[in-house]
């Protein structure tokens, strides 16, 4: 759709659907929509200039899917590509394929930021209700349904922890400190000492691709360990052999499996989990320097090192479990360096070009990260200038020296999830999110005509985006049946005083941060449907058909 259409102050255009995003979600929405309602009007709104959502966001070093993309992808656009966790190109590839394949593309409009929504539940005149949505460049729109697809992260910005001294740091002439959300490819890191602030997927995926790209030396340094999972990333063998829903189905059982044995499990899933990491470590001991003496540094045994780097504190999937493709991860840790010939003769000395150092960081310096006391270092670092092997012994202060470094801390939660940074306003009143329960995972209560996605922190994205956009048309489908424009979800009294769960049920910093922002839910195991379950055969039944009990009871539907 051209960017001109809708412009500020013409008439506002109307639209059965208007989803907001065009992401995954989005995408998927968009598609359910037009299959089952080709006659009614649609609109995708995206606010950047391009397709693809994060895919299209996020540009920092190896950025990648860590869930198999035959779940990831799109069930109605099978992924026979060669790569089971592929790049973000190709994600964005696969999206602008599936929305040319559901004619879809000529529905977007892009560089459209929505602003404000507003509805009033009683319309004037007697017609139905409609959103009235404002874009920050003026453009104005009308929907019966918005469908919010914007994800739950803020994109203009991501968390960054104080820390004393960095401008020192950032002043440095040869020094680069950058957030990985802001990561716009200009960083020229070859043949420099990197220093990862961070734990998540971000940092196992920026490790090893920045060690492929030529960085001298690559520290991840963390606070505390984080569970890691490998797995073969090759093209599945069964794909083109068997029928693709087979496939599809199987990775969602794999990927649910894994994630109950764990919650049901946790000692025998911890032991699984860090004994295959064990097997995937480099020995230090055995293989760097072995001419040095012995004692002169610590022996780095692959038990040592699991033990201080790769063993949380908490049960599995506690918090999100970080898939290796491949264990290119622990390859990067393997890779070895050599230090430049020193004056007098001596030999240079062997480094690991991926370290991982796990304690608290004190404070930026001049020439890096100055850490507290006890730390610990998984292999010795390289100096900046790459002629000497830095190392430190059991309670000693260290300094992780580097060029460039980069904050993979997370990022920050929207403030009003899921409406994003869009005011939206009910009969006049501002609502607030935080004070309204979830409706079977896709509506709010009190607010009209309104569905938005989340998907699973368990599993693939994908699974419950297209659980949802198939949902959201039958609702009104079945709207459209029984003559109804407007619905409405009201828990009444019942939920006063209710045991509460969390929409996103992770112990992750960022979950932490922004937990009193979120909207309520009941737990899953309530067997309520102010609920966001996490689990897709709990979905299935929870989504499987509009007008159940559920909605008799909680759900106004107004008619003509």
């Amino acid at each position: 759709m051209a960017r001109g259409e809708a412009a500020p102050g013409g008439a506002a255009p109307h639209y059965d659907l208007i989803i907001i995003g065009a992401g995954i979600s989005g995408i998927a929405g968009a598609h359910f929509f037009k299959q089952r309602h080709p006659t009614k009007t649609l609109l995708v709104l995206e606010a950047r200039d391009s397709v693809g959502g994060t895919w299209d966001f996020f540009k920092y070093p190896g950025v990648r899917c860590d869930s198999p993309i035959y779940t990831f992808g799109f069930s109605f656009q099978p992924w026979l590509g060669e790569r089971k966790f592929p790049e973000a190109r190709d994600i964005r590839e696969h999206i602008e394929e599936t929305m040319r394949a559901s004619d879809i593309t000529r529905h977007v409009r892009y560089g459209t930021r929505v602003t404000r929504a507003e509805i009033d539940t009683v319309a004037a005149g007697g017609r139905p209700p409609a959103w009235r949505l404002e874009a920050a460049d003026g453009s104005r729109f009308t929907a019966s349904f918005v469908y919010m697809c914007g994800g739950y992260y803020k994109y203009d910005g991501g968390y960054s922890p104080e820390m004393p001294g960095r401008q020192q740091f950032n002043g440095g002439p040869d020094n680069v400190l950058v957030h990985a959300q802001a990561w716009d490819g200009s960083v020229d890191y070859r043949g420099k000492n990197v220093a990862i602030v961070g734990s998540g997927a971000t940092a196992f995926t920026m490790v090893p691709a920045m060690v492929k790209g030529g960085a001298r030396q690559v520290v991840m340094v963390q606070r505390s360990p984080t569970y890691v999972a490998t797995h073969p990333g090759r093209k599945d063998g069964c794909v083109g052999f068997l029928p693709y829903a087979v496939i599809r189905r199987a990775y969602m059982n794999w990927y649910r499996a894994l994630y109950n044995r764990c919650r049901w499990f946790p000692r025998l899933s911890r032991w699984d989990l860090l004994r295959k990491v064990r097997g995937a470590l480099p020995d230090d001991a055995a293989e760097l320097n072995p001419g040095r003496a012995p004692g002169a540094t610590p022996a780095r045994t692959p038990q040592r090192v699991l033990d201080e780097h790769f063993t949380p504190k908490y049960a599995p999937f506690d918090q999100r479990v970080c898939m290796v493709p491949d264990g290119d991860f622990f390859d990067a840790m393997r890779a070895i360096g050599t230090t430049a010939p020193p004056p007098g003769g001596a030999p240079p000395e062997d480094f690991r070009r991926a370290v991982v150092v796990t304690g608290q960081i004190d404070s930026f310096t001049a020439t890096g990260l100055r850490m507290k006391p006890g730390v610990r270092l998984s292999s010795p670092l390289a100096a900046r200038d790459g002629a000497a092997v830095v190392d430190a012994g059991e309670g000693e202060a260290v300094e992780v020296p580097c060029e460039v470094c980069v904050m993979a801390t997370g990022f920050n939660l929207q403030t009003n999830f899921p409406m994003g940074d869009m005011r939206v306003v009910v009969d006049g009143v501002e609502y607030s999110a935080r004070e309204h329960f979830v409706y079977k995972s896709c509506m709010l209560s009190d607010v009209p005509n309104f569905f938005f996605c989340i998907g699973y922190v368990n599993n693939s994205w994908t699974i419950k985006s297209e659980l949802l956009g198939a949902y959201v048309s039958d609702v009104i489908g079945h709207m459209d049946a029984r003559g109804a424009h407007t619905l409405v979800a009201r828990p009444g009294g019942g939920l006063d005083g209710a045991e509460l769960g969390c929409v996103l049920p992770l112990t992750a910093g960022y979950v932490d941060r922004h937990r009193d922002t979120l909207p309520k839910v009941r737990p899953p195991a309530s067997g309520s449907p102010w609920v966001a379950p996490h689990d897709y055969k709990l979905d299935m039944k929870l989504l499987s058909r509009p007008g159940d009990r559920f909605d008799g009871e909680f759900v106004r539907f107004a008619t003509s």
